[in-house]
């Protein structure tokens, strides 16, 4: 699965966040929240974590190209 990065940007906007906050809320590796920045494929539990710390569908994050 990999996530949209342009989405995930979005809605740290939106929760005034940054990354390292992002990760941290989600208890998400350091190497795991890289395989984010980069478009790299990850677990869809991890989806399910980012998108919990943002209180939004995990289909809000998915890449769809």
């Amino acid at each position: 699965m990999v996530l949209n990065t342009k989405r995930i940007e979005a809605a740290l906007a939106r929760k005034v966040e940054t990354f390292s906050e992002l990760y941290k809320a989600a208890c998400i590796s350091t190497v795991t929240a890289g395989r984010v920045r980069k478009c790299l494929p990850i677990q869809p539990k991890i989806a399910g974590k980012l998108a919990a710390a943002f209180g939004v569908d995990v289909s809000e994050l998915i890449d769809d190209s």
